[in-house]
């Protein structure tokens, strides 16, 4: 993989906390058989959802709970998970 690609992916989601987040949610949807929005010949899963960002295949909807990071995403709990509220990401599905 470039690795300009990553740079590309930063110039969607400027977090790199929330950027984390949503390429592996994004990559967890694909694994569930989501379409992918790239050519994936014998990309992983993650790499696909690195590309999908990259290449702003993802709607604004999509994205969104992304963008606004801290608010809506991972609250850190003093001895608890780090868990965001998730949006339906990407496949419809709740986490």
């Amino acid at each position: 993989m470039n690795p300009l690609v990553v740079v590309d992916c930063q110039k969607v989601i400027t977090n790199p906390f929330a950027l984390t987040h949503a390429i592996a949610d994004r990559s967890r949807a694909l694994r569930r058989g989501s379409e992918a929005r790239v050519d994936a010949n014998d990309c992983s899963p993650a790499a696909t959802a690195i590309n999908e960002i990259a290449e702003r295949r993802l709607g604004a909807d999509e994205l969104a709970p992304y963008l606004d990071w801290p608010y809506g995403m991972v609250t850190p709990r003093i001895g608890g998970a780090h868990r965001h509220p998730g949006p339906a990401l990407l496949d419809g599905s709740i986490h």
